[in-house]
């Protein structure tokens, strides 16, 4: 029988991560890690454990307004989302190659600039999911490893979309980051959902000063969690917090992020905030204290 949840909505399984898996996986990033020359880019995650959140809305616009000012391909924005990702769509580009096309390339690293897509109006590359579902089943955590390591050698800022799924992919991208955005929202079951994963992140050794938490489409309207109950139920602050706002939607289907036309104060503020993080200015939260 087919579910009547909607698919926007539904939280993600949680998959079981085989211990000697995760290790061959992540051990390219721990090699890389311990010899990163401090001029590398920083790589940015975002991911929430819950579809319809506004994770790929967030991880786009941050992109877009962080390379805007600044030199063309400086920030990049990749979508890990290797089977059904977005990104493209949301920025209205159509790329000619991917990362599948990086990923097969027989001439390695040097193939990764005609794999980027650039965003004319902001500088900002991209390096698109590919469009291929079935192409995306063969990048293996080990490649998505190897995209991030090029990728910041070649940025100073690189942002990365995630699905909502905890597989060994996603745990390729978040060993990988320096700063982890978990994105929530003020409905009861999506934070439950995000005090399980803050504390398998924890587990994982990925935790700490490394997340920030976005409180994302947030409105005191009744029935929704105050800000308060959502930190008290996270058992953590807090980091930011984008207003709700139909206007996302709308650049959505536009195929243009709302980042690019003029931004109410209301937004700019946390938006700005965001970019910030991303970029390794931390301020202090942003919360509406209520």
């Amino acid at each position: 029988m087919a579910s009547n949840k909607n698919p926007s909505q539904r939280t993600a399984v949680i998959a079981t991560i085989d211990p000697d898996a995760y290790a061959v996986g992540c051990l390219a990033t721990a090699e890389f890690r311990a010899q990163r020359p401090a001029a590398e880019g920083r790589v940015v995650a975002f991911f929430s454990q819950q579809g319809g959140v506004g994770t790929t809305t967030l991880a786009v616009n941050t992109a877009y307004l962080a390379a805007t000012g600044n030199k063309p391909g400086s920030v990049v924005l990749c979508d890990g989302a290797v089977q059904f990702g977005t990104v493209a769509a949301h920025l209205g580009i159509s790329p000619i190659r991917d990362m599948a096309a990086f990923v097969s390339d027989s001439e390695g690293s040097s193939a990764m600039a005609a794999c980027l897509t650039d965003e004319p109006t902001s500088g900002l590359s991209v390096l698109a999911a590919p469009r291929s579902p079935l192409d995306g089943t063969a990048i293996t955590p080990e490649d998505m490893t190897r995209v991030l390591i090029e990728l910041r050698r070649r940025a100073s800022l690189v942002i990365v979309d995630t699905p909502p799924t905890l597989d060994l992919l996603t745990l390729a991208v978040l060993d990988s980051a320096d700063r982890i955005m978990v994105v929530t929202d003020a409905v009861t079951p999506t934070v439950l959902g995000t005090a399980s994963l803050l504390a398998i992140l924890e587990a994982e050794g990925l935790g700490g000063d490394r997340i920030s938490v976005v409180l994302n489409r947030f409105s005191s309207f009744d029935g929704n969690l105050s800000e308060r109950l959502v930190r008290e139920r996270l058992g953590r602050p807090v980091t930011h917090v984008v207003p709700y706002d139909r206007n996302f939607v709308v650049a959505a289907t536009r195929g243009r992020p709302l980042v690019s036309g003029r931004l109410s104060p209301a937004l700019q503020v946390p938006l700005s905030s965001i970019a910030d993080d991303a970029a390794g200015i931390r301020r202090a939260a942003a919360g509406t204290g209520r």
